[in-house]
């Protein structure tokens, strides 16, 4: 049913109406009404299935909320970049940071349809980041329903 719904699948079936139209008036031969009328059915059912679908109004909406716990920086040890003797003030010394961010996720069901198999994917996570989470499996999601998950991103800096 998905493929009858699809847009992709309408703009095929208008084109083959098309071409067979143009078939027909060149030919005047029955294959090309067969195509059309062919392609004029499966476009109309694909056209009245997009229209009346139930299905593709209940989806569920999950909704993701991001909250700021706190946010830390300390310094680690020095880098061997710097002099043997740093002289306070009028060296600029490297040293190795590290930077932690701690959130809490809240995962909300803003629908009147269980949420199912849903993933949580981590993009655009920047170069030597940690991220430390108790989020695992996670179970459906009733209607109206809500659950928190905490997380934590480390990245270690020069």
């Amino acid at each position: 049913m998905k493929i009858l719904k699809n847009i992709i699948t309408i703009v095929v079936e208008i084109t083959i109406l098309i071409l067979g139209l143009i078939w027909y008036f060149r030919t005047k031969e029955e294959e090309p009404l067969i195509v059309m009328i062919g392609s004029g059915g499966f476009l109309i059912a694909s056209i009245l299935t997009k229209i009346f679908d139930k299905n593709e109004k209940s989806r569920p909406k999950v909704v993701f909320h991001r909250k700021k716990n706190f946010t830390m920086r300390g310094p680690l040890v020095y880098t061997a970049n710097n002099p043997r003797v740093i002289r306070v003030g009028i060296d600029k010394v490297e040293q190795y940071w590290y930077l932690d961010w701690s959130y809490n996720l809240e995962v909300r069901n803003n629908s009147s349809v269980t949420a199912y198999n849903y993933q949580i994917e981590y993009e655009n996570k920047p170069d030597k980041t940690e991220l430390k989470s108790d989020i695992g499996k996670i179970q459906p999601i009733k209607t109206d329903d809500k659950f928190e998950f905490r997380f934590k991103l480390t990245q270690n800096v020069v």
